[in-house]
């Protein structure tokens, strides 16, 4: 028999036939909930099952399931709604969503820990409604937006900043970064994308225009530091790399709220290669053209006149022509 870790394994790389297994199952046994109690099941074929005690009802072809489960249940009466889930993304919206609906809403996080469950519970009404009252607002549903940007299942986290940073950021300012509401757009416009990269800039508390000139700052005031390559990973991204998650966010943020259809993904962060969806990491080449590097042409001596010298420049192997042995500037 396969280890738990095993097991894991096999249900994360066949997760829709699992999923569409365990909706067949509910459908045909005599499954029981408890009397007042209902159960609303999403299903990897974007069937969304509600499970009363009397049957299961099958409600067909729902691509926003927040928004339709939330119809399919107002007409019994509940004082409050649990969500189980272990995805991230699925409570932010819930949260996001949470003072749209008339009752409570739970968000069941509870995992198991050394063989033991760990109960927890977000009560996604509430955090809701403390949140509106800090930031002094009408609505959270930038939240969703914000999500994508930091860091979901669909989309890279950012380095160096924080999800909840980010948040504080956007809501303490919103008229400042008023175009990121708009990233729901599957064009995203120069506006757009020039908003998204201000609210990293002012997260990271920088004065600088853009993440390139962020990075360049950052590496000349600890030059010697970000000679290892490994140090280079904790840079904030390049603006061109930045632009590009920027559009699969604005991909997300239509799955979630109003367009599933996969074509939505070409030439907005990503393309199709030989058949396969590949993410677009970037779209400038790695390194600059070879033309355009400074390099000097030191024959002799130890590279103290040069142009590299004169630029602040270190001397670089394959691209200088001084010698290896003298050059002080390696």
């Amino acid at each position: 028999m396969p280890r738990p870790a095993e097991w894991e394994v096999i249900v994360k790389k066949n997760i829709s036939c699992v999923g569409q297994c365990i909706c067949d199952i509910w459908q045909s046994s005599a499954f029981t909930i408890p009397i007042g109690k209902l159960m609303i099941v999403s299903c990897p074929d974007k069937r969304l099952l509600l499970m009363t005690i009397q049957n299961a009802i099958t409600i067909e072809q729902f691509d926003v399931i927040v928004e339709h489960a939330t119809t399919a249940i107002q007409k019994f009466e509940n004082v409050s709604v649990v969500i189980k889930s272990k995805k991230n993304d699925l409570l932010s919206l819930a949260i996001a969503y949470a003072s749209t609906v008339p009752y409570m809403r739970i968000v069941d996080c509870s995992y198991m820990y050394r063989g033991d469950t760990i109960n927890k519970y977000v009560n996604c009404t509430e955090l809701n409604e403390a949140m509106r009252n800090k930031y002094k607002i009408n609505s959270l549903f930038p939240l969703i937006t914000l999500h994508a940007l930091t860091g979901s299942q669909y989309t890279s986290a950012i380095r160096n900043i924080t999800k909840a940073t980010v948040i504080n950021t956007y809501f303490q300012n919103m008229s400042q970064y008023k175009y990121i509401e708009h990233l729901g757009q599957l064009s995203l416009t120069n506006e757009i994308g020039d908003a998204c990269e201000n609210l990293f800039l002012q997260a990271l508390k920088s004065g600088c225009w853009t993440l390139d000139e962020e990075r360049h700052l950052m590496i000349r005031k600890a030059s010697r530091k970000y000679e290892d390559i490994t140090a280079l990973k904790a840079l904030p991204s390049i603006t061109n790399a930045a632009q590009q998650h920027f559009k699969r966010a604005s991909v997300v943020v239509n799955t979630w709220c109003q367009n599933a259809q996969p074509d939505i993904c070409q030439n907005n962060g990503y393309e199709t290669v030989n058949g396969t969806l590949n993410i677009i990491w970037i779209t400038k080449p790695i390194a600059p053209d070879a033309s355009q590097i400074i390099a000097c042409g030191c024959k002799t001596g130890n590279c103290k006149s040069c142009s590299c010298e004169k630029n602040n420049l270190k001397c670089v192997q394959k691209y200088c022509s001084c010698d290896e042995a003298k050059c002080t500037r390696r």
